[in-house]
């Protein structure tokens, strides 16, 4: 299952000219929804490879990125958005928006996965991850790049083939590491929170600008009836009640009591004028309006159910498909790489892993080497064992 709001736009060629990371990053810790021009696969792929030449890291050294504390606050967040949610559904309950539902009814999936991560991502998780150097994502992990620039591009719907394709093309510039790569679906899982978090603070923020339009009405009205002179009719609104600020969503409530209330045409009048010294009329707010709620409600519909498929893939499997470190091992001169146990080629991969930490050589240079030192023990006639990448 799976919910699309934007159209794809058309595929182009994957050749493109250098871009910077500021023109290919959302910004990590910003309001607004983690959503932008949806791509097809070989335009997300051509992405994928802009942005894999577009990141630069910081010299290796051990140090925290910001995740854990954005991820406590978007926790924070996204549990006080749910205890909303719920206390307000004795009134809602009829006419919620659908984002609301999404979130009260799988909010059991999202517990699970704030959970999921406090296991997968304890103090000190990402020191050894890559960090990007420049860019709005400057300090975070370039994983978390990787992850946040994917889900931007396929507004949240993430399935195990895109994710495949993607960090393939993105490897065609430059490898990802071990530690990298392990670390993605929590990096997935990070950012599909965030966008959570961001739709949620949306959503509330449209309630309470709905809720100001009624309490302005309900201040606006009362007075004038109370002073009216027999024989007024119902509805009138006091003259001198200021709008103050005009968002979409309060305009639009605004324009649905307003009509309830028929005979107040001068306030309809009058926030016609003040609407078009801003350069817009109600028709293209009511549009706007309706356009950004039926947007963030098939994004949040997206969040949800790519979360519970993240939890569903096999990332053993996913992780031995897509290293590069695997694919040189797997060259083993004695062919026995491939035939070991998943443990046993894990217990291979930390030792190379480990290699190049405490190097000045990267992971993929320490298997190819490996793998040589293998072929010229077989060449030379040397004992079995030493044939063997092991």
């Amino acid at each position: 299952m799976s919910l699309s709001y934007v159209e794809q736009v058309p595929s182009t060629s994957a050749t493109h000219p250098p871009v910077s990371l500021a023109d290919l990053l959302v910004e990590p810790q910003g309001q607004e929804p983690i959503r932008g021009e949806i791509f097809g696969q070989e335009r997300l792929e051509a992405h994928a490879r802009q942005l894999a030449a577009a990141c630069t890291l910081e010299a290796p050294r051990c140090q925290n990125s910001p995740l854990l504390r954005r991820f406590a606050e978007n926790a924070r967040s996204l549990v006080d958005a749910h205890a909303r949610i719920v206390a307000d559904e004795p009134r809602r309950r009829e006419g919620r928006d659908l984002d609301a539902e999404w979130l009260a009814d799988n909010y059991h999936i999202v517990e699970d996965v704030l959970r999921e991560i406090r296991q997968d991502l304890p103090r000190g998780y990402d020191q050894e991850l890559p960090k990007l150097s420049a860019g709005p994502g400057r300090g975070y992990p370039r994983v978390y790049a990787m992850a946040l620039s994917l889900v931007t591009h396929a507004d949240s719907e993430i399935d195990e083939a895109r994710v495949v394709r993607y960090v393939q093309a993105f490897q065609d510039i430059t490898p990802l590491t071990i530690g990298e790569l392990w670390a993605l679906p929590t990096m997935l899982r990070l950012v599909l929170i965030e966008n959570l978090r961001r739709l949620a603070d949306k959503m509330l923020w449209g309630w309470d600008e709905r809720r100001r339009a009624e309490e302005w009405v309900g201040r606006a009205v009362e007075p004038a009836q109370a002073g009216a002179p027999e024989g007024t009719p119902p509805g009138r609104i006091a003259p001198e009640a200021s709008f103050q600020t005009l968002t979409d969503p309060f305009v639009v409530r605004l324009l649905q009591l307003l009509r309830d209330h028929g005979p107040a045409i001068a306030t309809l009048e009058r926030l016609e004028r003040e609407l078009e010294k801003s350069g817009v009329d109600a028709n293209e707010i009511l549009r706007r309006e309706h356009r950004r709620q039926a947007a963030n409600q098939i994004s949040v519909g997206n969040c949800v159910i790519s979360l519970r498929l993240l939890s569903a893939l096999d990332w053993n499997d996913f992780f031995e498909r897509i290293s590069v470190v695997e694919a040189f091992l797997r060259d083993d001169p004695a062919a026995m790489h491939a035939l070991q146990d998943f443990t046993t080629r894990d217990r291979y991969r930390r030792v190379v892993e480990n290699v190049a930490r405490g190097s000045d050589t990267d992971e993929l240079t320490v298997a190819r080497r490996v793998v040589s030192l293998a072929r010229e023990a077989l060449e030379q006639g040397k004992p079995g064992a030493q044939r063997h990448v092991g």
